[in-house]
C-alpha cells in the first residue's frame, strides 16, 4: 500500500463524514439555500490564494527539479484553474439572487484558522509536509463530487461544482499529488510519517470544520449582528 493510501485508510471515518456532510449532501439534491452557497464561495476565494501560497511554499524548499515541478504545476493549477472557476460560480449565484454577507470580504473564524494552519505548518515544513498539508483539500473535493455527482438533480449552481471536481482532469490533478507525496516519503522513517500524518488528519478536520461554517454561515459573532 502506498502511504498516500495508508493516510487515507487510517482517517476513514473522518474522510466519508465530509461526504456526508449537509453542506455537499443538499447541493447534490438543489436544497442547498443559495445564500449559504455565497457564503461558501466568497470564504473560499478568500482561502484559496493563501492555500497557493502554501504550496508555493514547496518551491523554496524543493531538493530537486522534480520537486520544483510538482509545487509549480500545483500553483499554477490553482491561479489559473480553481480560483477562475470559483470567480465564475460567483458571478452566477450573485445573478441568481444569492446574498452576500455584509462582511464577505472578512476571514470567517474557521477559514482564517484553516489559512492560518497552511501558512505557519508549510513555512516551517519539508516537501512532504507540504504535500501532505495541502493534499486533504484537493483529494477530499474529488472524492466529494464523484460520490454525489451521478444521483444529483441538475442545478445551474451546484452542478457545476459537482461537474467541476468530478472530472478526469481534476483526477488527474488528485492523482499527481498522490504520486508526488508517495515519492517524497520514500526512505522516511517511522517518527516523520507519523508527523506527516498529523498534518494529513489536522487537514481532514480543518475541511470538516470549513463545511461547517458555510452551512451555518458563521462569521465572527459582532460581524453578525
Amino acid at each position: 500500500m502506498s502511504f498516500s493510501q495508508e493516510l487515507r485508510e487510517q482517517a476513514d471515518d473522518l474522510w466519508l463524514s465530509l461526504q456526508r456532510h449537509p453542506f455537499v449532501v443538499e447541493m447534490a439534491s438543489g436544497e442547498l439555500p443559495l445564500d449559504k452557497f455565497s457564503f461558501y464561495i466568497d470564504q473560499n476565494l478568500l482561502y484559496l490564494p493563501d492555500y497557493a501560497r502554501a504550496i508555493a511554499s514547496g518551491i523554496t524548499v524543493s531538493r530537486n527539479d522534480d520537486e520544483l515541478g510538482w509545487f509549480t504545476d500545483a500553483v499554477r493549477n490553482i491561479v489559473e484553474v480553481e480560483i477562475p472557476e470559483n470567480e465564475e460560480l460567483r458571478r452566477i449565484v450573485t445573478e441568481l439572487g444569492g446574498a452576500r454577507h455584509p462582511q464577505h470580504e472578512v476571514r470567517a473564524p474557521a477559514t482564517l484558522a484553516y489559512t492560518s494552519y497552511l501558512l505557519a505548518t508549510a513555512a516551517r515544513s519539508d516537501p512532504l509536509g507540504i504535500l501532505a498539508l495541502i493534499l486533504p483539500c484537493a483529494w477530499s473535493y474529488g472524492d466529494i463530487a464523484k460520490s454525489l455527482v451521478t444521483d444529483s438533480v441538475s442545478h445551474p449552481v451546484y452542478s457545476e461544482w459537482l461537474r467541476f471536481f468530478a472530472t478526469d482532469e481534476y483526477d488527474l490533478v488528485v492523482e499527481g499529488l498522490c504520486l508526488d507525496l508517495d515519492a517524497a516519503a520514500q526512505g522516511v522513517g517511522p517518527a516523520r510519517r507519523r508527523e506527516v500524518a498529523d498534518i494529513f488528519v489536522t487537514g481532514i478536520r480543518l475541511e470538516s470544520g470549513f463545511w461547517d461554517m458555510a452551512y451555518e454561515m458563521a462569521h465572527w459573532p459582532d460581524l453578525s449582528q
